[in-house]
C-alpha cells in the first residue's frame, strides 16, 4: 500500500510541476496582451489629440507654432511615460506639417517592442 501511495504521490508531484509553470506562462501572456492593448490605446488617444491640435493650428490665423509644439510635446511625454509603465517602448517618427507659413515637425507615436527587462514578451 505504501508503494502505491508513493507512486501516486510522485506522479501527482510530476504533473503539478509541469502544470503550474504552464499556467503561469498563460497568465503572463494574457497580462502582456492586455498591457499591449492598453499601450496601443494610450498611443492612439495621444495621436488623436496631437492631430486635433495640428488641425486647429493650421486653421487659425495667429502664430501659434510655439504653443502647438509645447502642447504636443507634453502630450507625447505623458503618453511615453504611461506606455513605459506598462512595459513597452514608443517610437516617434517625425512628420512635417505646414503651420502658419512654417514647417513644423510633429511626431506621431507607435508602440514597439517591450522594454528590456520588463518581462513582457508580446510585440
Amino acid at each position: 500500500m505504501t508503494r502505491k501511495f508513493a507512486s501516486i504521490l510522485a506522479a501527482l508531484i510530476l504533473v503539478l510541476t509541469m502544470f503550474v509553470p504552464a499556467m503561469a506562462a498563460c497568465e503572463e501572456a494574457a497580462y502582456d496582451e492586455k498591457n499591449y492593448e492598453k499601450a496601443c490605446d494610450i498611443v492612439e488617444k495621444a495621436n488623436e489629440k496631437v492631430a486635433h491640435l495640428v488641425e486647429h493650428a493650421q486653421k487659425t490665423a495667429k502664430d501659434d507654432v510655439n504653443k502647438l509644439i509645447e502642447k504636443t510635446e507634453d502630450i507625447i511625454e505623458k503618453a511615453i511615460e504611461k506606455v513605459a509603465a506598462l512595459g513597452f517602448e514608443v517610437e516617434c517618427t517625425y512628420i512635417e506639417y505646414e503651420v502658419d507659413g512654417q514647417t513644423v515637425c510633429i511626431d506621431p507615436l507607435y508602440v514597439i517592442n517591450p522594454r528590456p527587462g520588463s518581462g513582457n514578451t508580446n510585440t
